[in-house]
């Protein structure tokens, strides 16, 4: 009896933690996957840019002895202190705990000051500082609409690069009169 009143009531909690700090307490020895409500990640990646990252339902899986957070109905800011922040949005992601790289599927949305981009998939790679939006890509902004398979976004230089995956297929570009 003394075994359960400790691993009930005294035994401390296991905090999930990333760069700087995480909101939710999980109990990581009671079972091996571990199921979460509202999660949020407040990562600082460097003194000039933060990203936030929150999920109404979570579950964190071990593999190959990572941390690795799947997550369903997302959504993720990146704001950088000489920029708008980034909003993404999405049914799904899958946010890795080491490298903080997150891959989003499903009706994605990214939203950058008066600019939409929609998509099926979106890789936020921080080891190669940039953002690839892919699948059924669609740009809406002030000055029309455009399709096409991929953007790439640099997230230091903010350059963006529009692209196709096959030479002979086109950009499609619909402006607003």
């Amino acid at each position: 009896m003394i075994y359960f009143f400790y691993n009930i009531h005294l035994k401390d909690k296991k905090e999930i933690k990333t760069d700087q700090q995480t909101t939710n307490t999980i109990d990581t020895d009671e079972v091996e996957n571990n199921l979460i409500t509202n999660l949020e990640y407040d990562i600082n990646i460097n003194e000039n840019n933060n990203y936030n990252l929150t999920s109404e339902y979570s579950e964190i899986v071990y593999l190959d002895g990572f941390e690795v957070v799947q997550m369903q109905k997302v959504k993720a800011v990146f704001t950088d202190k000489k920029s708008e922040p980034i909003i993404i949005k999405s049914d799904t992601a899958i946010y890795n705990n080491k490298s903080y790289n997150t891959t989003f599927e499903g009706n994605i949305k990214v939203i950058h000051i008066n600019n939409i981009i929609y998509g099926n998939t979106l890789i936020l790679d921080f080891e190669k500082n940039n953002i690839k939006i892919s699948g059924n890509v669609k740009y809406d902004g002030p000055n029309g609409v455009l399709f096409t398979d991929n953007i790439m976004i640099d997230l230091i230089t903010k350059k963006i690069d529009i692209f196709m995956d096959k030479s002979d297929k086109k950009v499609i570009i619909n402006s607003k009169n």
